[in-house]
């Protein structure tokens, strides 16, 4: 499979990558990836994870760990696995202009699961609030996933949860993990919870119910299309980013999954328009896209790179419906 790395496609093509910082003295701990970004008033805002683990992949099949090619590193004798999450705001040159650790005190309870805090939230402004929406594992004894929507107070000093809810599913409660909503930012408390069939679900800001509102065609695919960034409109139509799991064989026999990525355009009744070739951001076999926004004429992607850095990618609106389209 002929992969494009989009990364070279933005560089020859008007735009821009920037690597996410934040000096490590003021970190909580040493992985700092998989951001989101978000636009509000004009200004550009990210929110970043922040974890005590890493994650061990052995690229191009070196190096394997005798666990497999796939492992999360933490402490010695620690085996608490935590999240933090850091809200920035951006400067035109997409640097850290500022940047706040998500205060969450005021809501934290002791967790009861190994896998502690918000995962890969998603950041979205909706009915002048400003939200999180990730996953959170640490509320049962057995680390059953559910998306929450943590609402934040982003002023020129902090950031403050000042809220959070977790979002039921509709119909039964019947999936252990629930990961990788897609927050619709022009449809406030909307999310496509799953891509192929597009499921589009409803909730409110209190979280007091979900339901379905849509349910789309399945297309024919090679493998599932999984959950990345916010869902944009732009010139009447949908568009947001997926990544696919691709699953390989090692020859210890242990698990491995692969990243691909893809564009995909639907109509505004949800009708699958187009897709993308797959591609890679970097050619790294673990990435992760969770942020996608339009400002201007340029579309801005985050993505983060084997659990451990995070980058912003800049492409120019024609630019993007170009690469979409194999132009």
């Amino acid at each position: 499979m002929n992969i494009s790395r989009l990364v070279d496609y933005a560089i020859n093509n008007s735009g821009v990558v920037k690597p996410i910082v934040i000096p490590a003295d003021d970190l909580s701990f040493p992985a700092l990836t998989n951001p989101s970004i978000a636009e509000k008033d004009g200004e550009l805002y990210v929110c970043v994870r922040n974890m005590s683990h890493t994650l061990f992949h052995a690229e191009n099949d070196r190096f394997h760990h005798v666990l497999g090619k796939n492992v999360l590193c933490n402490k010695e004798n620690e085996n608490i696995f935590t999240t933090h999450n850091y809200v920035c705001k951006l400067n035109s040159n997409l640097t850290i202009e500022d940047y706040f650790l998500v205060d969450t005190s005021a809501n934290d309870v002791e967790p009861l699961w190994q896998f502690s805090g918000l995962e890969d939230a998603r950041l979205v402004f909706w009915d002048n609030k400003s939200y999180l929406c990730g996953t959170r594992r640490d509320t049962t004894t057995n680390g059953v996933g559910r998306i929450e929507m943590s609402e934040v107070r982003i002023d020129n000093d902090e950031c403050v949860e000042v809220n959070r809810v977790r979002i039921p599913l509709p119909g039964t409660e019947d999936s252990y993990c629930e990961k990788n909503w897609m927050p619709i930012l022009h449809m406030p408390y909307h999310f496509v919870k799953w891509s192929n069939p597009v499921q589009i679900v409803k909730t409110d800001q209190t979280a007091s119910y979900c339901e379905n509102v849509h349910m789309g065609s399945y297309y024919p695919m090679d493998y599932d299309w999984r959950g990345g960034g916010q869902i944009i409109d732009h010139n009447n139509f949908y568009y947001g980013i997926i990544h696919e799991s691709v699953p390989v064989a090692t020859e210890l026999n242990k698990r491995d999954l692969l990243y691909y990525h893809k564009f995909i355009v639907w109509d505004k009744s949800w009708n699958l328009v187009t897709q993308s070739k797959s591609f890679t951001f970097t050619d790294s076999l673990v990435e992760f896209a969770c942020g996608l926004c339009k400002h201007d004429q340029d579309v801005y992607i985050s993505f983060g790179q084997t659990d451990l850095v995070g980058y912003i990618l800049k492409l120019p609106i024609t630019k993007f419906e170009s690469f979409i389209h194999g132009h």
